[in-house]
């Protein structure tokens, strides 16, 4: 005779903790989406709202920074392989969309070049170079952005060299506040998505132990290639908008270390892998802007390089991990209360 459990409403079989835990963790994504669309959708209104040039513009680098931390967050955040390219990736965005547009593209197709040149670039880094592990690769990024910076500084017919390229016909501040916040909530919503699906625990597996997911049959080689190319196809078009709100870009300052190391600090403040945690902490950084500024490059550069001393010693996990243990925690005292 089977024995029947009985839970709190007499006579009814209580839920299954192994059935709650997918139908909460399939609300919360449903939630989580929801949430990026509406922050996506009032970002887009902004410009409707006759607010003035100024914080239109601080919109617009909150847009920017969490489009670019995002992108970074796709390789990154996933695998475990720090790039530091990513930086030179929107800059290639940048020239690439500058050189098109002013052959007479629109800016949907100054966009998708944008993002093609990029996801082709990593190609060309990562068929090398994600061999390579740890550091290695780390430094094979850096590399690549020095070499980029060579090749565009010699490259003065079609670059400018040093005398940078200039925009010829801009586009309004508004339009480019609405589109970047599109590749934002973009950007945003896949890294949410993917978390929460097969490919994205594929990608984690490698994170956590890449030879262990060799030997359960994950083709490493292609998925990590394959993340790297979607990663940097939203750097480039990222780049390719942003070259329109810079109207002249230059070597010097595109293909800047700091330029690789923003979207990095960010991610990590925010926490790999997660979805919100970096869109906060891009806001942060996009609102704090002007007073990092006046610290100057090389301050600024001490300061981020302290704040991911204190993650990697206090919160691997950034903000994200820091929230989630919170909730926990205070779910166990909730649940310890109701006993």
């Amino acid at each position: 005779m089977r024995a029947t459990i009985v839970g709190p409403t007499r006579g009814a079989a209580s839920p299954s903790p192994g059935k709650q835990l997918p139908v909460r963790r399939h609300a919360w994504t449903i939630v989580g989406a929801l949430v990026i669309v509406a922050v996506t959708a009032a970002l887009t209104q902004l410009p409707q709202t006759q607010l003035n040039s100024y914080t239109i513009s601080v919109a617009y680098s909150l847009a920017f920074f969490v489009a670019v931390a995002q992108s970074w967050n796709l390789i990154s955040g996933f695998t475990g392989y720090i790039s530091f390219a990513h930086g030179a990736l929107v800059g290639i965005g940048s020239y690439t969309g500058i050189l098109v547009a002013n052959r007479g593209w629109d800016l949907p197709a100054t966009i998708a070049a944008g993002a093609l040149v990029a996801a082709i670039a990593s190609f060309l880094i990562g068929v090398p170079s994600l061999r390579l592990r740890g550091l290695a690769f780390a430094f094979a990024t850096i590399f690549f952005q020095a070499i980029v910076l060579v090749v565009v500084e010699k490259a003065v017919s079609l670059t400018g060299g040093s005398q940078g390229l200039a925009m010829r016909d801009l586009v309004p501040v508004d339009e480019l506040l609405v589109v970047m916040a599109l590749i934002a909530g973009a950007a945003t919503m896949l890294v949410h998505l993917l978390r929460r699906s097969r490919l994205g625990l594929r990608l984690l597996a490698i994170r956590e132990d890449e030879d262990a997911a060799q030997a359960i049959g994950i083709r490493t080689t292609r998925l990590k290639l394959g993340a790297f190319a979607v990663s940097s196809a939203f750097a480039g078009a990222a780049g390719a908008v942003h070259a329109y709100f810079l109207a002249t870009v230059f070597p010097l300052s595109v293909f800047d270390i700091q330029t690789s190391v923003e979207p990095l600090v960010i991610a990590l403040l925010g926490g790999s892998g997660s979805a919100f945690g970096p869109a906060l902490v891009g806001g942060v950084y996009a609102l704090s802007q002007e007073a990092l500024q006046q610290l100057g490059s090389e301050l600024q550069l001490s300061l981020f390089g302290a704040l991911l001393l204190l993650v990697v010693l206090f919160a691997r996990d950034g903000v994200a991990g820091v929230a989630s243990r919170l909730v926990d925690a205070l779910r166990r005292r909730r649940d310890g209360g109701h006993r």
